[in-house]
């Protein structure tokens, strides 16, 4: 038995029901688009990129420091894209740990285009925080060449009152960038 005779049965339509079922079905299948998801036609995605922060970066209180830069994205050119930064970042607190720790993202010389405050239950004298990250930026044409933004991204640490140290080995994140609407 089809699977169009199993919905026939279960939905109990007439024969002039299925008949009017296979005639929309077969309009729907004439306009879909060409080359979506077929093997052998270009996607027009970005490779995702890799921060793996090498060694160990103090977040000096008061001052906003770069943990690690990104390389430049490239995409199509001309495309709309939005830039997010995923995965997790390792900070150890000290004896004391800071009142208030935000971490963002910025295309580098500029300000910071998305930040991500971590709650303050969570940073708790002398202990390693694992840190959930998840940074997700505005829309952005490619240029011509098909860089997306202006330059590289960086992400950055602002902690408040103490310094507190972001652990390299085991942070580690990831920028993708996802289609943006044409605007």
């Amino acid at each position: 038995m089809s699977l169009f005779q199993i919905i026939a049965r279960k939905f109990q339509l007439t024969p002039a029901q299925r008949a009017a079922y296979w005639r929309r079905l077969k309009v729907r299948l004439s306009h879909m688009p060409v080359g979506l998801g077929v093997y052998g036609v270009a996607s027009p995605g970005v490779t995702p990129l890799t921060l793996t922060v090498a060694a160990t970066v103090t977040l000096t209180a008061g001052a906003e420091t770069t943990i690690g830069t990104f390389a430049q994205l490239v995409g199509t050119p001309g495309e709309n894209y939005i830039p997010i930064i995923q995965g997790a970042c390792s900070v150890l607190m000290g004896g004391t740990p800071p009142s208030a720790l935000t971490f963002a993202a910025l295309f580098t010389g500029g300000a910071d285009y998305t930040t991500q405050p971590v709650h303050a239950s969570a940073m708790v004298a002398s202990t390693t925080l694992m840190a959930p990250i998840m940074l997700i930026g505005a829309n952005v044409r490619a240029t011509s060449a098909g860089n997306i933004g202006s330059t590289t991204i960086a992400f950055t640490g602002l902690g408040t009152a103490q310094n507190s140290t972001v652990e390299g080995p085991s942070s580690k994140l990831f920028l993708f960038a996802f289609p943006g609407p044409d605007l």
